[in-house]
């Protein structure tokens, strides 16, 4: 179901599936931003390699989706495409619009595959190179350039995924006062949204995207029971009106 008129203050990636279906995303600092890209991708998003078994990886179209949603303007610049040990190369400028600082920066990378070749051949026998090796490769190569690029901007975009050793992300710059001020006007935002809701399936819905901080606030909880209560006794007037 479509989230209209929702708006998501982003806190963890689990929230991605609901700005996608038509929420609104809100960043009001750097670090909330860098907090969001610093989450791992949701597991419904990561699939196996196509080519190297064992590996996990974003396909590029939810790359692509991401950035439509967290950055909304982007753009790929071709550096070159080469032909290498047999192999397409392709290098990449990923632009993007910072959406707190409304500065343009980007990200290079390099994605590469084999020519397709007869079953049975080595892509060193010129003779059995498919006639489609470069038409198919060359935007594979791109695609997987495109997704090496968005990897630097965080665990989102799949930097992590293959990874044995990580570090986990904390903000530095953030004091605890400031964590729980923000806290609290998050709070303050869920109570204002649910005291607007009129019917049970929108309060519902907005409910149970909210993140689990604000879920679990008891101011939260005892709104959600008076909003709900509220509905309740509209609904019976309503009906009471209808029986006359």
């Amino acid at each position: 179901m479509r989230s209209k008129g929702i708006v998501i203050t982003m806190k963890t990636a689990k929230d991605l599936p609901v700005i996608i279906e038509g929420g609104t995303i809100e960043f009001k600092k750097q670090g909330e931003l860098k907090d969001i890209l610093n989450q791992n991708p949701p597991k419904a998003y990561i699939e196996d390699h196509p080519f190297a078994k064992g590996v996990k990886y974003l396909p590029i179209g939810r790359v692509e989706t991401l950035l439509d949603v967290l950055f909304q303007q982007w753009r790929v610049e071709i550096k070159s495409i080469t032909l290498l040990a047999q192999s397409i190369c392709c290098t990449v400028r990923l632009h993007y619009l910072n959406p707190i600082t409304n500065e343009w920066s980007f990200h290079d990378g390099v994605g590469a595959v084999p020519l397709k070749t007869d079953k049975g051949f080595s892509a060193a026998d010129l003779a059995h190179i498919k006639s489609d090796a470069v038409a198919t490769g060359a935007p594979a190569a791109k695609a997987f350039a495109i997704k090496d690029a968005a990897e630097e901007l965080g665990k989102l975009f799949g930097r992590d995924l293959n990874r044995k050793n990580t570090m986990s992300y904390f903000n530095l710059f953030e004091s605890p006062k400031q964590q729980d001020d923000e806290l609290q006007t998050r709070i303050d935002e869920a109570l204002a949204g649910m005291r607007q809701i009129q019917t049970m399936p929108e309060l519902q819905s907005f409910f149970i995207h909210l993140p689990k901080e604000i879920r679990e606030a008891e101011t939260v909880i005892t709104a959600k029971n008076i909003a709900k209560d509220r509905i309740i006794k509209s609904n019976q007037v309503k009906g009471a009106l209808n029986d006359n």
